[in-house]
């Protein structure tokens, strides 16, 4: 690396640089790295220069030597709204901002200083060939914004975003004219599922949801434990859209709320709670004339309940999650059976484990007394 004559006086210096003003497609990704002179890294170049395979271990080496890094992005609505110059701007301000070290100095790739840094700074021409920190950044940023190509290549291979990074290759304007553009895929608007039954329907529509739940919590609790605190840096719009059905909780609502996001949350289904069953039904439900309870939802325990009346002791009562489950105990009912991973084949598995658990130990329920009559068949 060429001789760089560095700022005197300045006890900590970062360098910044951004990746992604070229591309169609994504965020202008930027890094910000204080290193540490005490602990050099060798082959810290322009990471245009370098391998993948190099960039990728020269980045776990900065990650780990540097006294500070971060990330700062600005999302395609904001190009469009500001340009990509003044986006690039804001993009690098937010990595400095980012740093959990603040610096006193600031070096920056190219011919401009951003305009809200509130730190000294001086920009440099292609400074990631010529200054280490601003070479750091630039790998950072090129890794960081690489690995967003690779996640959109797995939700959308047609496009082959993998191979040209959402560069203006000839490989890139030919995928375009083929499948054409997806303005929603690409305006940087991310997809929450619930659960992967809702995943699924959502797939179906040509639409790959980023955020799910753990399998063993697929519900708003689970949603709302892996959803990410807002920040006004990288978030700037900072509403989410909830489509809900009307007898929907506010478990959602209240944990996205916490986390500093405006919910917009409409209903998007209505549900009629069904008339109550037969006179006979309600009296097989409430004396025992069922072996088991199988609830799939919140809302069936609360309906069931309603409509019906409340299980007999004797009925096994198998809920297909927790939130399920904490509605029946809610009203009063013992939970049996609750799968590990909410899902219809779980709960029927777990349901028919905890039947034979039973028969094994000799402490299956005993039969009602009164069983139904059977209707006499017609000839």
């Amino acid at each position: 690396m060429d001789k760089f004559v560095y700022p005197q006086g300045y006890a900590l210096i970062a360098g910044v640089d951004e990746v992604g003003r070229g591309p169609l497609v994504g965020a202008v990704v930027t890094a910000a790295v204080i290193l540490d002179p005490n602990n050099p890294i060798e082959g810290l170049a322009d990471s245009k220069k370098l391998s993948e395979k190099k960039r990728l271990l020269l980045a776990e080496e900065i990650k780990q030597k540097a006294l500070a890094w971060a990330l700062g992005r600005a999302e395609p609505h904001e190009i469009d709204e500001l340009n990509i110059l003044h986006a690039s701007m804001l993009a690098m301000e937010r990595a400095v901002k980012h740093l959990k070290i603040q610096p006193h100095f600031v070096l920056v790739d190219g011919n401009r200083i951003p305009p809200n840094l509130s730190i000294p700074a001086q920009a440099v021409v292609k400074g990631d060939a010529l200054v280490a920190e601003i070479s750091a950044a630039s790998i950072l940023a090129k890794v960081a914004r690489d690995q967003e190509m690779l996640e959109l290549d797995q939700q959308y291979p047609q496009y082959a975003f993998a191979q040209h990074k959402g560069y203006p290759t000839k490989l890139h304007l030919e995928k375009i004219t083929e499948f054409g553009l997806d303005a929603r895929s690409f305006a940087g608007v991310r997809i929450a599922a619930v659960g992967t039954k809702t995943a699924a329907a959502i797939r179906e529509l040509g639409i790959t949801p980023e955020l799910l739940p753990s399998p063993t919590q697929q519900n708003a609790a689970g949603l709302v434990e892996v959803f990410p605190e807002y920040d006004e840096d990288l978030d700037p719009v900072g509403r989410v859209l909830l489509p809900r059905a009307d007898i929907a909780t506010d478990v959602l609502v209240d944990g996205l709320a916490n986390l500093g996001w405006e919910v917009e949350d409409i209903v998007a289904y209505r549900t009629v709670r069904a008339a109550p069953p037969s006179a006979e039904i309600r009296d097989m439900i409430k004396s025992g004339g069922f072996d088991a309870v199988c609830f799939t939802s919140s809302s069936t325990v609360r309906n069931l309940v309603g409509i019906a009346g409340k299980p007999h002791q004797r009925t096994i009562i198998a809920c297909i999650g927790p939130m399920a489950a904490a509605t029946a105990r809610e009203l009063g009912l013992r939970v049996d059976v609750q799968p590990e991973i909410a899902g219809v084949d779980e709960l029927v598995d777990a349901l028919a484990e905890h039947v034979a658990g039973l028969r094994a130990a000799g402490q299956l329920p005993p039969p009602r007394k009164k069983r139904r009559s059977r209707k006499a068949k017609t000839q």
